[in-house]
């Protein structure tokens, strides 16, 4: 199965997942929010890669920004032309390694929940890059590989796809945060700042089967920020590109 047929096949249960009282939602909603804290409001062009079902291209506009978007799931572009009218002829089928957009053309970039799910993430992030103006923002997210909820998923998602005799749902790639300015580099794109979010403590099953304590102690660590980096699910993280 294609990736793009993979997120055609998951693309409502991700957009309803959005405003569902899970874990899986608290940790969508906390992710989003801790990208428009970072990215700042517009105005400006900001082209959003991976933009899945149109949420944060949607709350992007509302800020400002001038929005376009690409997605490699022909459902997902459908459901943000929904989300988005007026934007509908800047949000396209395409993949990240591909972006059909002229070179500096957006004064930033969003990336999240697709670094991870790239074929070839050095093609990536290079276009990226092509299509920021000097000293253009990216603003993008990585799961975070150390966090015991993510652990958990590592294992029972390829178990659970094992036992359906289908593909294990789960990133393609998981990136050590310690790595993200050696692999931005290249790209010409300086890190600037990471930020942990997207909380988390009870593991996979466990927080589908309680589900309500699970998303209350959720929402409570995003509230209160422990230090400990364990229990943070997700790395937002911005960089500038320097040339």
């Amino acid at each position: 199965m294609t990736a793009g047929a993979l997120f055609d096949s998951r693309a409502e249960w991700y957009d309803e997942a959005h405003d569902s009282r899970s874990v899986d939602g608290h940790m969508l909603r906390a992710r989003l929010a801790k990208v428009l804290e970072i990215a700042g409001d517009g105005p400006g062009a900001v082209v959003d890669v991976g933009m899945g079902p149109g949420r944060l291209v949607e709350a992007l506009a509302s800020r400002g920004w001038t929005v376009s978007g690409v997605d490699v799931s022909e459902r997902m572009v459908e459901l943000a032309r929904a989300r988005l009218p007026t934007s509908a002829n800047r949000l396209v089928v395409a993949p990240a390694e591909g972006l059909p957009f002229a070179d500096a053309s957006f004064q930033a970039a969003v990336a999240t929940g697709v670094l991870e799910y790239v074929r070839d993430l050095r093609a990536a992030l290079d276009e990226i890059a092509r299509v920021l103006a000097p000293g253009g923002l990216l603003v993008g997210s990585i799961p975070n590989p150390r966090a015991l909820h993510a652990l958990s998923k590592r294992i029972y998602y390829p178990v659970v796809a094992r036992m359906r005799g289908g593909r294990a749902a789960g990133p393609r790639r998981w990136i050590p945060p310690a790595s993200l300015a050696d692999l931005l580099a290249p790209a010409g794109l300086e890190l600037e700042r990471t930020a942990f979010t997207s909380y988390a403590a009870v593991p996979t099953p466990l927080d589908r089967l309680l589900v309500g304590a699970s998303t209350r102690l959720a929402e409570s660590l995003e509230r209160r920020r422990p230090a400990t980096a364990l229990l943070a699910t997700q790395v937002v993280f911005r960089a500038e590109k320097r040339r």
